[in-house]
């Protein structure tokens, strides 16, 4: 029964109600069936059976009534959404056909639209795919929101590194952490092995390291329990790049041993690419402390890695961190007065830095695309138009408004789709461009790319742009006067409302630009401030390179210092070479710090913990002559200043106002808490050097006292030398005297001082090429906009200005009056771009130098410029105007 009743629905009923909605439905159903139970009612009625008897009968013949309704219900929506999709599908690809035809009578206007689409996608997906591979994407390893930092914090905020026994104290008093593991970075030299030797950057890690990551081994095994006690075999874990580098991806690598540092070492197993951390790492060596480092509360070099017990959040970690803290500081106040733990997940520790600038230039970026939005809008705006006697012939003829805007989104949705594959194709090579752009210590960089949710973001602005400009313009079109718009000659009927839609979207797209251009000259202003710091030094003709001697062959201090006296010997006498030093944590714009806590004789000592600490470098006699500092006070160090003879010291004009107001420190006598040999460093203070920039532009010096290299000698060194033309001449020499002092040592770090300079200033450089390059794009498309409204609008007052000039006015007053419409335009949109400019520009603070983000200037300049550009804008078209015959323009043929 069910089956002849569903049989005949669809034959009754398939013409009758093509767009029902389910209670449409439901009611056919119920209609239908009350058909069928009046017919059975009727022939038993006709065989003689009672009405009553005739209806109760004819319900129980047809059986679940109900059932068979919910089965009809269902069967008949399932056939109309099947031909509900096929009729969109169908209706669909008619739109598509026509809006290709359409488009393809004006290819010009298409093109353009494209193009104008495919810069504005292409931008903002790769850079939506920079803020998706640093900010948004989750750290490589299972469940990366349980893996936190936690570091030292004192009362002023700062946050710090660990010493060796406040870690082994916190990790064994933590009940929040299921392990933890200490971790120390630095360099080591791999030599041997039948290559040229190569400084690695190296990890020193406890052994529960990467079982707290969860990740699994390319090839080998991690630490077993143990490796990092004293005493235990030297193993070491390289990474998928040194794998490939040293030994071609050979399994045979595998337990053989490669010398690291002078000593050899077992390869335990290798990391995969994506798994390396911190950072860029060639190699992971168990941490093995030793010594007075196992004791001293005071020597900060170690951060810490855990993982959150299960049941354990973020904020017990805090909390917990901040109760053991406290009893540190109360049990060892010497070494750790104002001491306190924190704690924060991994991926802020590492990315956190970043948010601020790459979500800003994320909103300039989406700034670009809607300016590219609204010029395409105008364009899609003066087009309907144009069309506006088409679309009230096809309104005359029944077409409703719904169906007349359905095709011209659909016009609007192919140009958006156009350019949004453009668009992607662009954003391909402007991704790889930012990688190569990117300042290399960017953390992350190896997971930008056009990923899955970079497509679909990519995806997801095309179809919002799509709606975005084409929305307007289908409204508008979609309303026309039929009378108006079908009469002979007519220039549409709607001009006025078109003329400020048009107008309001110029307004729009100058203040975005201005928003930019303010943002883009406030960091041209910070960028040109950095620029002009004095560095303290003279990079011009200078070169430097770094060693790291290894404790193998050169453990005592004699040794190191004789092996810096042959290195200086045979530098200072390369050809070209005029001076040549040698420096240790003394080098200009460079992150390592050497900091320790010092006492000047005479003065009453300060309560433990509260020390005076300043930062320490050791150099050669030539070291600042070389680089170009100058000596302020007093003298330079000499060949007498070695060891044996008295101790002396230099200090830089910072710790002189820090540390010695109103006195003269020469003379003074410094004790540093750094002993060897159970003699405190230190000594007289024998000059003043003059301030440099230590560990970037952006900073001023800290206080800074420097110790002869002959009387403190270190294995970690900057060699500068002074040339007297290109200092790239040297390096190959260089190189050669190095390899002839010690063939397993690797000279790594070469570079002229400019590049160094370079360097320090590459993360505010990168922000300020693409800020600015957003801007320039933005001014660009802005006067596009203006130039393409102002030619319309001349376009449409053809007759106007041809009565004008027929009455008497001059050219140059009809070119005065359409030039003005122009600045107006802009004047406006400056007006609104500069208050949002005020607001916007609030979010740059962190990322300028000596320049507030309402720096009058630049809010001086940027109505300025984009004035004059509109007035060139507006000049072409307003040209044109005054050319304009009063004859043919009232004839209608201007």
């Amino acid at each position: 029964m069910i089956d002849r009743v569903a049989g005949r629905i669809p034959g009754r009923r398939l013409f009758r109600f093509p767009w029902r909605t389910a209670v449409q439905v439901a009611a056919d159903v119920d209609d239908e069936l009350q058909f069928h139970l009046d017919k059975m009612t009727q022939e038993l009625a006709e065989e003689g059976w009672p009405p009553e008897a005739a209806r109760l009968e004819a319900v129980r013949r047809f059986g679940d009534l109900e059932g068979t309704r919910k089965a009809c219900f269902a069967l008949d929506r399932g056939k109309e959404t099947q031909m509900r999709w096929k009729q969109a599908l169908e209706a669909l690809g008619q739109d598509v056909r026509f809006a290709a035809r359409q488009l393809w009578k004006s290819p010009g206007l298409a093109a353009l639209i494209v193009l104008t689409l495919a810069l504005g996608v292409g931008a903002t997906t790769a850079i939506f795919s920079v803020v998706d591979g640093v900010l948004l994407q989750p750290l490589p390893y299972p469940q990366p929101d349980r893996l936190v930092r936690v570091f030292p914090v004192y009362k002023d905020g700062h946050k710090d590194v660990f010493s060796f026994p406040n870690f082994s104290d916190w990790s064994t008093a933590s009940r929040t952490v299921t392990a933890a593991a200490a971790i120390d970075t630095g360099t080591v030299n791999l030599s041997g092995g039948g290559g040229e030797p190569e400084r690695l950057e190296g990890a020193f890690v406890g052994a529960p390291f990467f079982s707290i990551l969860g990740i699994r081994p390319l090839a080998g095994r991690w630490f077993a329990p143990g490796e990092d006690k004293p005493g235990a075999p030297r193993v070491v874990v390289i990474s998928e790049d040194l794998w490939q580098r040293r030994f071609s991806r050979d399994l045979r690598a595998l337990g053989q041993a490669i010398e690291l540092n002078g000593q050899p070492y077992t390869v335990a197993g290798v990391v995969a690419h994506n798994d390396e951390l911190p950072g860029r790492t060639d190699v992971w060596i168990p941490l093995v402390v030793t010594g007075g480092m196992a004791k001293s509360r005071g020597a900060y070099y170690l951060d810490a890695l855990a993982r959150l017990a299960p049941g354990a959040t973020l904020e017990k970690a805090q909390a917990e961190a901040a109760v053991i803290g406290k009893r540190l500081a109360a049990q060892y106040p010497e070494a750790n007065a104002g001491y306190g733990l924190g704690a924060a997940p991994l991926h802020e520790m590492m990315v956190g830095k970043l948010r601020v600038p790459l979500l800003v230039l994320l909103g300039a970026v989406l700034a670009v695309l809607l300016i590219a939005c609204v010029n395409v809008a105008n364009l899609l705006l003066v087009r309907a138009s144009a069309r506006e006697g088409e679309v009230a012939v096809r309104t005359a003829l029944g077409a409703g408004r719904g169906r007349i805007v359905r095709q011209l989104l659909t016009e609007s949705l192919v140009l958006a789709l156009a350019g949004g594959v453009a668009g992607i194709g662009l954003a391909f090579w402007i991704t790889k461009g930012l990688v190569a752009l990117a300042p290399p210590q960017t953390p992350r960089l190896g997971e930008v790319g056009l990923h899955a949710p970079v497509l679909l973001f990519a995806l997801a602005i095309t179809l919002l742009t799509g709606v975005l400009f084409g929305l307007a313009p289908a409204l508008q079109a979609s309303r026309p006067d039929l009378v108006a718009a079908l009469k002979e000659g007519s220039r549409g009927s709607r001009g006025h409302a078109a003329t400020r839609a048009r107008n309001v979207l110029v307004i729009a797209e100058v203040a975005l630009a201005v928003v930019l251009l303010a943002g883009a000259g406030l960091l041209l202003r910070s960028f040109a401030r950095l620029q002009e710091v004095d560095l303290g030094f003279q990079p011009r003709q200078a070169i430097t390179f770094r060693l790291a001697l290894p404790d193998t062959g050169y453990k005592e201090d004699p040794k190191i210092a004789a092996f810096v006296d042959r290195l200086l010997e045979k530098v200072q006498h390369l050809p070209g070479v005029t001076s040549a030093g040698v420096g240790g944590y003394a080098m200009p714009l460079n992150d390592g710090n050497f900091s320790l806590s010092f006492a000047v004789e005479g003065r009453p000592p300060a309560p433990p913990g509260q020390e005076d600490v300043m930062r320490v470098g050791v150099v050669t006699p030539d070291f600042f002559r070389t680089l170009g500092v100058p000596i302020q006070r007093g003298r330079a160090f000499n060949e007498h200043d070695r060891a044996g003879a008295p101790q002396v010291v230099l200090i830089n004009a910072a710790a002189a106002h820090r540390f010695f107001p109103g006195e003269d420190p020469l003379g003074k006598r410094i004790k540093l808490g750094w002993s060897q040999n159970g003699n405190r460093r230190g000594g007289e203070v024998v000059g003043i050097v003059g301030d440099f920039r230590q560990g970037s532009l952006d900073k001023a010096a800290d206080p800074q006292m420097f110790l002869p290299y002959g009387q403190a000698p270190l294995s970690g060194m900057w060699v500068v030398m002074r040339t007297a033309a290109d200092p790239t001449a040297v390096s190959a020499a260089a190189r050669s005297e190095v390899r002839q002092l010690d063939a397993t040592l690797p000279v790594f770090g070469l570079q002229p001082l400019t590049d160094l300079v370079a360097g320090s200033a590459s993360q505010p450089k990168f922000y300020l090429l693409l800020l600015g390059g957003f801007a320039a794009l933005a001014l660009v498309l802005a006067a596009v906009g203006i130039y393409g409204v102002i030619a319309y609008a001349v376009r449409q007052r053809t007759q106007e200005i041809g009565i004008r000039m027929a009455l008497g006015a001059s050219r140059e007053r009809v070119q005065g009056m359409v030039v003005r419409q122009g600045l107006t335009l802009a004047a406006l949109g400056a007006l609104a771009g500069l208050v949002a400019a005020l607001v916007a520009t609030r979010w740059m603070k962190s990322l300028l130098y000596e320049v507030g983000t309402r720096d009058p200037v630049i809010y001086l300049a940027v109505p300025i410029v984009l004035v004059a550009v509109a007035a060139l804008a507006s000049w072409v078209p307003a040209r044109r105007a005054a050319r304009t015959e009063p004859q043919l323009a009232l004839r209608g043929e201007g």
